[in-house]
């Protein structure tokens, strides 16, 4: 799907679904093998409502730590809710959670779906294969980036979070933005 936001674009191709697993995949991500790597995330549903995978270099999803949403980009730490660059999940878990808030903007919605989906119990897996992700290559990933936030404080509660931004020649900086408290 094209045109819209990262949440309304998986929404409209999930109402397309006839299979009881579903992938959601950004479109600035490389996957070699892609065949073995969807095969192991899929066997991981036997044990997890959503499934991710980790990336060569960027951020590889987050952890709570001390009621703070932490950023990792460490390929050997351990994560509990993965980036949302490539998801695996039950179709009747995005049913379940009722797919991505459309009020996100190209950022958060993953973080957002991962805490509904812990409110409801749901348990979250990592694969470790390991993919390729550009990180921040659509077109206005950031400009609505405040909004994001402020949607997610109101719905979550508030904190720091280390994100990265992309700069000139693809360098990536650290900046830390408000986030959420949980």
């Amino acid at each position: 799907m094209k045109g819209g936001s990262f949440s309304k674009n998986c929404n409209d191709g999930f109402a397309m679904v006839k299979t009881s697993a579903v992938v959601f995949l950004n479109d600035d991500t490389r996957i070699k093998n892609a065949k073995h790597v969807f095969e192991k995330m899929y066997k991981m549903l036997k044990t997890n409502s959503i499934v991710g995978c980790r990336v060569e270099e960027g951020l590889n999803g987050f952890n709570i730590v001390k009621k703070r949403l932490v950023a990792v980009y460490s390929t050997n730490e351990k994560v509990q809710f993965p980036a949302g660059h490539c998801l695996m999940m039950k179709t009747s878990t995005y049913k379940k959670l009722k797919g991505f808030d459309e009020k996100f903007l190209n950022g958060g919605e993953d973080i957002d779906l991962f805490m509904k989906a812990k409110k409801l119990k749901m348990k979250i897996g990592v694969s470790d294969e390991i993919i390729c992700h550009l990180e921040h290559q659509s077109d206005g990933r950031f400009d609505n980036l405040s909004e994001n936030v402020t949607l997610f404080n109101d719905r979550w509660g508030k904190t720091a979070l280390a994100l990265d931004r992309p700069e000139p020649k693809n360098k990536v900086k650290k900046i830390v933005e408000k986030w959420i408290t949980l």
